[in-house]
């Protein structure tokens, strides 16, 4: 990812951080628009790549691509988070489809541009949720799902200097049922990626009083922690109940 990106991510968060502490609402959409719309043309630049592409694959890929720069732009033309949101499934299939050993040069400079949402897409989520203060939809809440189990969101590197904004236990926060009951309707591999080695004690840790995690969900842990580490032990036995056991 792109250096210069990172930092302004970093300084987008260093900016807000007195009124998170405050548990006010801070929108950056308008901040991270400038990188939304560097995407979108990136993603543009790729297809013209696909010119005069026939095998089925390439034309697959060209269509995807479509779909996820048409769901970008009117993210932006609406600056709404929720339409940036629906970006992330169609992103999950193109990046399912691509054999990462064997890139032609046009799919290399799709990945490169999509790699340009990722940290938006945690910062714009952080937001959304302070302003609905912790309580969002079921659709939104399986994007945030996503966040965690599917690896092409993770990119923790790029949170090295920083707190990530939102993670699986802040997730959970949100609606510890209703996200156990998602993660159990997916692959075990992708529930032990959401849990990322931890223990409820180390995944919640940033929710207590003295925690960097979001005030909102510091306010929602407190109300219910008893909930929240019960489901988090849970989904812990889950994954160890669906492990095959030749699985590292």
């Amino acid at each position: 990812m792109n250096k210069f990106f990172i930092i302004f991510c970093i300084f987008l968060i260093s900016g807000s951080i007195f009124a998170n502490s405050e548990g006010g609402a801070v929108n950056r959409f308008d901040e991270c628009k400038v990188n939304l719309e560097n995407c979108s043309k990136e993603i543009k630049t790729a297809l013209r790549g696909f010119t005069n592409k026939k095998n089925k694959l390439q034309q697959l890929h060209y269509a995807q691509l479509i779909k996820i720069e048409s769901q970008l732009n009117s993210a932006i033309s609406k600056k709404s988070p929720e339409e940036l949101f629906l970006v992330m499934p169609l992103m999950v299939d193109f990046f399912k489809s691509v054999d990462r050993d064997n890139m032609s040069n046009e799919l290399e400079s799709a990945i490169d541009a999509l790699s340009i949402l990722n940290m938006p897409i945690y910062l714009i989520m952080s937001d959304y949720i302070t302003e609905k203060n912790g309580v969002i939809g079921v659709d939104v809440l399986e994007k945030a799902i996503m966040l965690k189990t599917d690896r092409d969101f993770g990119c923790e590197s790029s949170w090295e200097y920083v707190p990530i904004p939102i993670d699986g236990g802040g997730i959970i926060i949100l609606n510890p049922t209703e996200v156990l009951n998602q993660l159990k309707m997916k692959p075990w591999i992708k529930c032990n990626r959401f849990l990322n080695r931890s223990t409820a004690d180390k995944a919640f840790a940033r929710y207590r009083p003295n925690g960097n995690g979001l005030p909102v969900l510091k306010k929602k842990f407190a109300a219910n922690e008893k909930l929240c580490i019960e489901k988090w032990n849970e989904l812990e036995q889950w994954v160890k109940a669906n492990k095959p056991k030749d699985a590292n």
